[in-house]
Formats: structure tokens, sequence, C-alpha cells
């Protein structure tokens, strides 16, 4: 038989009431869990979203105006939506921890439920710990810089762009970092290691929640109740965990809590064929996650190596207009000196110094340009041979052919750079 916590007999008031408290919001925030993993292999879970969404609307329209539409998901856990639900969440838990207090107000102790509790926790903590970890590991997440970020200035990127461009550069960084949350989540899967893991999950949400409140990342919500739930995994080990940090002295060992699945040897066999199943289960829809990424990264990339050729710095060798070849110093209003490609957007540089953005759109070796203020239009040809990147075709009433050779990416620094044991100077750029 593992260990369990080792709690008083009787708790005070403040820890029941605290307890009730955190057991009524910690189930209703992460419900329908354990089953929300499935969900992953079967959509049986989407008519519940879509009820959850039709009771949250009406809140939101009331909140943001009659004409509010909830916006289509795209990723961001701190949307109009969640904060409502939040809140909900709060008004309900003090609701029934209140009836609760009142109806049960002779309570001693809760400490087998609360065991159940730790156990849901562990689980849901471990789901989402291993697989952001892996998502890490694998450069989900963050990948590799694209010629798009690397012509991207600093001014232009939004903070949570800088931030993905930071963690973007280094592999072995995201590898680091990565481990660390499978690491802290394997951890939490063991009663053994329930501690530890806990910890090691606290120090690493801490910088994740600080990261993503100072960078503008919307998982400000989530993040911090992953954060929570790992203190709280804590907390009833406070006192031994003080002994051992502040105070020096001996600590004894956690204290057996009898719990139904131990009651006997059939009990004990029910219990770890069940927690496997879990252990099996959390593997198993990670991987299917990490399958499902792995698809989408390989089409990323491909498109990647489909727009390589077009996409960069490109200087203007020859700039052909009207049939007219146009050297510098003549027109130079009109005569481009370089451009910036990139897959939505083309910045063209003139002779004289001005600049302006372009939207731009791609169909096989077609391109289309608009003007931002949509007065003006081209339409393209595009002919890439290695280097060499000719356009052919008509902007407005002009036709224009030009020759342009792509500069390459080892010209930014933060590709070239590399790694360095010996720094006479530091490179601070």
């Amino acid at each position: 038989m593992e260990p369990t916590l080792s709690l008083p007999a009787s708790w005070s008031r403040g820890s029941l009431i605290a307890f009730r408290f955190f057991f009524v919001y910690f189930i209703f925030y992460i419900f329908p869990f354990p089953l929300s993993p499935l969900s992953e292999l079967l959509t049986v879970l989407q008519p519940l979203t879509e009820l959850s969404n039709k009771i949250y609307e009406p809140l939101a329209k009331h909140i943001m105006g009659a004409d509010y539409e909830l916006p289509t998901p795209m990723g961001s856990g701190d949307t109009v939506l969640n904060y409502i639900q939040f809140f909900v969440f709060l008004i309900f838990s003090v609701a029934v921890t209140t009836t609760w207090s009142f109806v049960d107000r002779k309570r001693d102790n809760y400490e087998k439920l609360l065991q159940w509790l730790i156990i849901l926790l562990r689980y849901y903590l471990a789901f989402f710990m291993i697989g952001y970890g892996f998502a890490k590991v694998i450069r989900m997440q963050f990948p590799s810089l694209t010629t798009d970020r690397l012509l991207q200035t600093y001014g232009e990127s939004s903070p949570m762009g800088l931030l993905w461009t930071f963690m973007g550069y280094s592999t072995v960084y995201n590898i680091f970092t990565g481990l660390g949350e499978v690491i802290g989540g394997a951890f939490l899967l063991f009663k053994r290691t329930r501690l530890i893991g806990a910890l090691v999950v606290i120090a690493i949400m801490s910088n994740v929640v600080m990261l993503n409140f100072t960078y503008d990342v919307p998982v400000k919500l989530f993040s911090t109740h992953l954060l929570l739930m790992a203190i709280f995994l804590t907390v009833p080990d406070i006192k031994r965990l003080s002994n051992l940090f502040f105070f020096n002295r001996a600590i004894a060992p956690e204290a057996n809590v009898s719990l139904p699945f131990h009651n006997g040897i059939k009990a004990n066999w029910y219990y770890s064929i069940l927690k496997w199943s879990a252990v099996v289960l959390i593997c198993a829809v990670n991987a299917l996650l990490f399958y499902k990424g792995s698809q989408q990264q390989k089409e990323f990339d491909e498109n990647q190596k489909r727009y390589g050729p077009v996409v960069g710095e490109f200087k203007v060798e020859t700039f052909i207009l009207n049939g007219k070849v146009i050297p510098p110093g003549e027109l130079d209003t009109r005569r481009w000196r370089k451009i910036l490609l990139k897959q939505r957007t083309v910045d063209i540089q003139y002779m004289d110094g001005g600049s302006g953005p372009w939207h731009c759109n791609r169909a096989g070796s077609k391109m289309i340009l608009h003007s931002v203020d949509l007065w003006s239009t081209g339409i393209f040809s595009i002919n890439a041979d290695g280097e060499i990147l000719t356009l052919e075709g008509n902007l407005n009433q002009d036709s224009l052919k030009i020759n342009l050779r792509k500069v390459g990416d080892n010209q930014f620094l933060l590709v070239n750079r590399g790694f360095n044991w010996v720094n006479e100077y530091p490179l601070n750029r």
C-alpha cells in the first residue's frame, strides 16, 4: 500500500470552509474531466459545448451589448465567454459552499474526500503538463523561425509574437522547458512522487503564468488555474515542507489514510487496473494530438518549401516599365529598389527611399497585389530559378517585367550568429 497524506484528525473551521469551496470550484472547473480526453477520440462532448455556449451567450450579450456575437474559437482562452464562465464558477462555488457549510457543519474533516480530489487533480494536471511539454519537445508550439518572421521588425511584433520568436529561435531551450513539463506531469501520475511533481509544476507554471501576463498571451486564466491546482496539491504538506526548508527539523513520513480501493487484494487489483488505464488513456490521447500536430506541421513545412523560393528579400536587378529598361536614378519615384515578399503581404521599396505595403494573394504561379487603399492592383506571373525571381505582368495600366535576386537568410545576425564558447566582448544588438 502506498503512503498517503498526513492530516490532522480534526480540521479548523477555516480549513473546512476552504476545502468545500475549492472542492466545488475545481470539480466544476475541470468538468467533464476525466471524460474530456475522450473528446479527442470521439465527438461525444460536442453537444455539451454547444449547450454551454447557449447558456453563456445571453450573459455575454447583456455585458457586451445586444449586437455581440460569440467569436469563432481561434485558440484564445481569455475571451469574454471565458471570463463569464469564471465568474459564474465563483458565484456557484460560493453558494454551494455556504449551503454545504450549513448542512454539514458538524463535520470534523474531509480526509477521504480530499484524497479523491487530489487524485483527480493529479491526473488533470498530468494530462495537460505532458501534452504541453511534448508540444515543445517536438517543436509544435514554438516552430522554427520563418523568413516572414525574420523580415518583421521588432516594432511590428506583438508581445506574444515577440515571445514566440524568442522561443522559436532555440531548439535546445524548447526541449529543456518541454522536458521539465513532461517530468513534472509524469511524477504526478504516481502517488509516491506526487509532491515532487507538484513542486516541479509550481516552478514551471509560475514562469509560464508570468510570461502569459507580461507578454499578453491569451492563456492567462487557464495557466493560472493549473498553477493554483499544483499549489493546492502541496497544501496538505505545507508543515512538512516548512520543517524541511525553513526550520531544519526532522520530517515525519506521510501517514496512511485508508481508502475504499485499498481495502483488500481485489480492491487493490481494481484500483491498479483503473490507474493504469488512466495512464494509458493520457498517453494515447496525447499521442493522437501529437500525430495531428505533426500532420499540421508537415503541411506547414510543405507550404514553406513551396513558398520558400518566392519569400524573402529580393533586390531589383532589372526594371522594365512599358517595354523600357529604367536604370537607377531615372524615375526614382516609380522604379523599385527591392521588395520584401511574404506569404500574404509585399513591401515595395522605391529608389527615392519611399516604401509601401501591399496585400498579396497567390495561386500557383500567379500573384495578385492590392494597395492598402485598394486603388491600385497588379497581376503578375512568377518565375523562380534558384536565387533569381522574375515578375512579369501589369500594375494598373503599366506593364512591368522585373528581374530580382534573392538576398539569403544568412544576412540575419539572428540566424548566422550561432553559439560561441568564447566571447571577448558581448554582442548585444
